[in-house]
């Protein structure tokens, strides 16, 4: 999603690589499926066959996965007609057979160049032996006399007619023809971080060493904890920080705002449910209760109507008169006032 929206004016490249987790074939298939995703909306891609994070991620460099990479790489470039540059990092540790071959495999096929180099696995080079057994690529001024060997083994692979790209400071010429990067400024005299970090280390370590002030110590490394930027781009990095901030955060709202309709759409359905089911059964237990009224009714009257008649009639006098001061004018043929008449003595003796 960033990379989609970004809004930065350089060039912007995407490095690839496979999942961790991946093996074989499916190894080919990660980079295919990261180039469908990123290819519109990246400069360039890197193809990364040599991180050495990733587990066995290196044998993609011996000439069958090569093959099998490449066919892959290069079937995809036709079929979404790819027009960008597309590199393959290498790394520093492998054989110089294995260098060539990869090298005549870019010059006879879609794939633009070689990015030397990845970091190394080799910690031989650093002084404490301790660190020689960790995990990881090493990168620096471990890295760099074998980095260098390497450039100077392709370029001279590749002879003069080649073009070498030289990114990340100042290209000097070196006496093998190869173009090295050396850390100082920029063009416009804006100093690298190289450049910054070396002569602060050269400048402490002559400091510490000199006569007045020696230490006995030696400064190895330094590192840039934190930097600030210059008045005239500092309130449009802030800007530019803001936006990406403000983008975010609409974002999460809007996945948010989805979220809680769509739950809200999934409560108001179960309600709806629940009350069709309740009314559902409310009637069918009301329609059972009647018809078991009506049922009792009906039996009560084909057992003894005269009596059914009477206590109906004893119902309708509790509900007609209710109190004593209750007056209701009737007709005296009217069948409610049947059993209020004055019973026939005669007939009252008979039976």
């Amino acid at each position: 999603t960033n990379l989609k929206q970004h809004k930065y004016d350089g060039i912007v490249g995407v490095n690839i690589g496979a999942n961790k987790n991946s093996h074989g074939k499916k190894r080919i298939e990660d980079y295919i499926e990261c180039i469908r995703k990123v290819y519109k909306y990246t400069d360039y891609i890197t193809v990364n066959i040599s991180s050495p994070n990733t587990k066995n991620l290196r044998n993609l460099q011996n000439s069958e996965n090569i093959d099998r990479l490449f066919a892959a790489l290069e079937n995809e470039i036709h079929t979404l007609k790819i027009d960008k540059p597309i590199f393959i990092k290498v790394s520093p540790d492998e054989e110089s057979d294995t260098i060539k071959y990869i090298i005549k495999k870019v010059q006879n096929s879609k794939i633009t160049g070689i990015i030397a180099t990845n970091t190394t696995t080799d910690k031989s080079t650093l002084k404490d032996e301790k660190y020689w057994n960790y995990e990881g690529g090493l990168s620096g001024e471990p890295l760099r006399e074998k980095s260098n060997d390497l450039i100077s083994e392709i370029r001279r692979v590749v002879a003069a007619n080649e073009q070498t790209t030289i990114i990340g400071g100042v290209p000097e010429k070196q006496l093998d023809g190869t173009t090295l990067v050396k850390p100082k400024k920029t063009e416009t005299d804006v100093a690298t971080r190289e450049f910054i970090t070396r002569e602060v280390l050269i400048g402490a370590n002559a400091a510490v060493k000199s006569n007045e002030n020696n230490f006995g110590i030696d400064i190895t490394d330094v590192r840039i904890k934190a930097a600030d930027f210059p008045l005239s781009v500092e309130q449009s990095v802030y800007t530019r920080m803001r936006t990406e901030r403000q983008v975010q955060a609409q974002k999460l709202r809007a996945e948010g705002e989805e979220q809680s309709l769509t739950l809200r759409a999934g409560v108001d359905r179960q309600i709806t449910v629940i009350r069709a089911t309740a009314e559902k059964t409310a009637n069918e237990l009301r329609g059972a209760g009647e018809a078991e009224a009506i049922t009792i009714f009906a039996s009560a009257l084909e057992q003894d109507p005269e009596f059914y008649a009477f206590t109906r009639s004893l119902e309708a006098y509790k509900k007609t008169l209710p109190g004593d001061n209750t007056t209701v004018v009737l007709s005296s043929d009217s069948d409610l006032l049947k059993y209020l008449e004055t019973p026939n003595p005669e007939a009252s003796t008979e039976k």
